[in-house]
This record gives structure tokens, sequence and C-alpha cells, in this order.
């Protein structure tokens, strides 16, 4: 079974100097953004404390504009963004930006985890990350207890995380007698001969 275990990245992914607008006059004022603890820091240096700003991102990829955050809710947990992408920053009051742009990392192993679902008798494996994206396999004979490359929509770095699929669910007949002699029944080829289990009840 896959670990998805990594180290923590701090990554100063853009330093902009800006020129903010905010009642016709331009004021002089920087700002960064960086990564930390799975959300993206804003950081404005500005001489008028009291004006509130919004921060647009717009996918390079296709125009599509994220969202707007106001002042108020930095940090951005990077949910709101895919691995691997360039975005387009603006400010509201607008700014005059050497750079204007933020790209994000690549996706690490440690940013997934996985989850089994099991409705009646269909198995799934779903795989969610840190970050806008997702994805669910679904588990039957022919990949049962195979290795699996994990890749997503949407990360133009295609990372893999490589990852062992479980067993479809088993089906397991027993003898009527003690001590009883359980078999898995179809058990697809891939999986182990020897099935573990544990019993639960009352004395």
């Amino acid at each position: 079974m896959a670990k998805f275990l990594g180290p923590i990245f701090l990554f100063l992914v853009l330093a902009g100097l800006v020129l903010c607008t905010a009642d016709g006059t331009s004021r002089p004022g920087s700002y960064t953004l960086w990564e930390e603890s799975d959300t993206v820091k804003v950081k404005i240096d500005k001489n008028d404390s009291a004006e509130k700003y919004k921060i647009n991102f717009t996918d390079t990829s296709d125009g599509s504009t994220i969202k707007t955050w106001p002042e108020e809710s930095f940090p951005i947990s990077i949910k709101s963004f895919k691995p691997c992408h360039s975005y387009t920053v603006t400010f509201d009051p607008p700014c005059k930006s050497t750079t204007g742009f933020y790209k994000t990392r690549e996706l690490f192993e440690s940013d997934v985890n996985h989850t089994l679902k099991i409705t009646g008798a269909k198995v799934q494996v779903c795989f969610e990350t840190k970050w806008d994206l997702s994805k669910c396999i679904d588990i039957d004979i022919s990949n049962s207890c195979t290795d699996y490359s994990v890749t997503f929509k949407g990360d133009p770095c295609k990372k893999s995380i490589n990852f062992t699929l479980p067993p479809v669910k088993p089906v397991i007949s027993y003898t009527n007698e003690f001590p009883t002699e359980l078999r898995w029944d179809k058990k697809p080829s891939n999986c182990p001969k020897d099935l573990t289990y544990n019993c639960n009840g009352k004395h």
C-alpha cells in the first residue's frame, strides 16, 4: 500500500513590485505571495493601512477567473488551485505590476490521501488531494491487487502516484462446522492466496 509521506515545503513563488491606485493617486508598494502550510499567503506593503484590497487569480491555460478573495480572507487554501499551473494576479483597487504571475508547485505524494468506498457490491478507491484535484477508481476482478499509477486530469505536469489497489469485495463461503473453514470464492488471480480476517462478537 502506498504511503503518502513527504517533506513540508516553504516555496516562495512570487515577489512582485507594484503600483497600487486606490483613489486615483499612485502609491508605490509591493506584494509577496508564497506557499506555507497548505495555503497561499499574501503580504501587501502599502502606505495606507486602512485601504482594503481584493486579489484575483486567472488561470492562464484557459483564461478562467478562479475567484476573488478579499484581504480579510487571507491566507488562501491551496484547495482553490491546481498544481503546476500559472495564474495571472490582479488587484482591486487595480495595481500595475512588474510581474503579476503566480506559479504553483508540482503535486507531491504527501498531497494525496485515499479512501475506500463500498456501496453494495461496488468498490471504489477515491483519491483526494490538497489541491483542486480528485479521482475515483472502480475496483473489479481485473484490477484487484494490482499496481496502479494514479494521475489526475487537470495536472499539466502529469505527476503519477504509485498505489496498490485493494481487492474487489470478497465473496466468502464457509462450512457449518467447528472449526469453520472459510473460502474466498472467485478470488482475483493477483490477490494473495491467504485471506486475513478478524472475528468480532459477544461470548
